[in-house]
């Protein structure tokens, strides 16, 4: 009697050995299933990594090309403001200079008697 009582033990013992050994194997794919898509992940994170990289490159051509045309832009003001600058003085001199022969020109007529 107590044979039978320890073998139904030992059968019940292994039963549930089995149904938790079953439930570790499920777990297990269903592992490997997240591993998988884990990895599937990252597979797209990396290629977004690369594409990622390739845009900082264009950006930086990009950036580089504005620095390039905004000092063209700064050079080509600066350069309008001393050929401004250079007009205005010759305007002042040209003015001056009008302004001393006009004083010539009037002491000629009073000379000649026109005015």
């Amino acid at each position: 009697m107590k044979e039978d009582k320890i073998i139904k033990k030992l059968t019940d013992h292994d039963k549930r050995f089995d149904n938790h050994d079953k439930r570790f194997d499920n777990h297990d794919k269903r592992f490997d299933n997240h591993d998988k898509r884990f990895d599937c992940v990252d597979e797209k994170i990396e290629r977004l990594a690369i594409k990622m990289g390739q845009l900082d490159d264009k950006i930086g051509r990009v950036d580089s090309k504005i620095n390039e045309f905004k000092d063209d832009i700064l050079s080509a003001i600066d350069s309008y403001a001393k050929k401004t600058t250079d007009v205005e003085i010759e305007q002042l001199s040209t003015r001056a200079t009008l302004d001393r022969h006009e004083d010539e020109i009037i002491t000629i007529k009073k000379k000649i008697k026109i005015a």
